[in-house]
């Protein structure tokens, strides 16, 4: 709906959702990340909701040269140790959220 919403393409390039279960696991994260970079052209990967999958992923966009963006993990590593320039992370603020949670309390 989204992407009907934009208008169906950027730049004059049609925008096409694709989509697989990794299972949670880093191993076969890797393999779809690297099926979907290097045989069906796919630009961004994005929705990465698990720190070892969201690290994997990140590994091959770096190799590949393309752009992954992690929504759901919080890793500090994504933006530390194994930070990229092709990588980006939107995530919550684990302190706030542990302040939050504890005030419920």
């Amino acid at each position: 709906m989204a992407i009907e919403d934009f208008g169906g393409s950027v730049l004059g390039e049609k925008i096409e959702l694709v989509d697989a279960d990794h299972q949670n696991k880093p191993d076969l994260a890797s393999a779809i990340a690297r099926r979907w970079y290097e045989a069906e052209g796919v630009d961004m990967i994005t929705d990465i909701n698990n720190s070892s999958v969201a690290l994997a992923v990140q590994a091959i966009a770096a190799e590949k040269k393309k752009i992954d963006l992690v929504v759901g993990s919080s890793t500090p590593a994504l933006t530390g140790s194994a930070c990229v320039p092709y990588g980006f992370q939107w995530a919550f603020d684990r302190t706030g959220s542990r302040c939050r949670q504890a005030a419920r309390w």
